[in-house]
């Protein structure tokens, strides 16, 4: 695409050497270079009313030309924010992560310790009636320092994420 260097006209078809609005020759073909002022552009837009034979009309409409090149900065401010996000996200994953394994040991301890439970010999002779005490401290243990470590792993993680100030 191509803008009259006179009106700010665009036009589309790069072949032409004429502008159709003010019939200059000289063109812009950079956006960077047009000015940032308001220009004239013609749309056309679909008739809302059926009773006319006209299919569409053409409507003014007043818009800010404005278009801006991507620079390296703009690319690295943009690698810099995507890396935020993944750590935010990696925050988050790691902390689950961490207490759903954590929290799947523990539960698979724990059970061990009830399996040594005797249903029928507790209530029969009152033996066998308690887990096995040490098991279910290990669980208790391993469950305190997972949540400890995925609180840790999980803080860590975000404040990678943090905007510098």
């Amino acid at each position: 695409m191509k803008w009259c260097q006179k009106c700010n006209d665009p036009i589309e078809d790069m072949t032409v050497t004429q502008c159709t609005k003010c019939g200059t020759g000289a063109f812009i073909h950079d956006p960077k270079y047009l000015k940032q002022s308001v220009s004239q552009i013609l749309i056309p837009v679909p008739q809302l009313e059926t009773q006319t034979e006209t299919p569409t009309s053409t409507k003014t409409i007043t818009q800010n030309i404005t278009e801006k090149q991507i620079s390296l900065e703009d690319i690295h401010e943009l690698i810099a924010a995507q890396n935020r996000t993944t750590h935010s996200v990696r925050a988050f994953v790691r902390f689950l992560f961490i207490q759903l394994t954590t929290l799947t040991l523990v539960a698979f301890i724990w059970n061990l310790a009830s399996v040594s439970v005797d249903p029928v010999a507790c209530a029969n002779s009152g033996k066998h009636c308690n887990p096995v005490g040490a098991l279910q401290t290990l669980a208790v243990i391993i469950w305190i320092i997972g949540v400890v470590w995925s609180s840790i792993s999980g803080w860590s993680e975000l404040k990678k994420s943090e905007i510098p100030r």
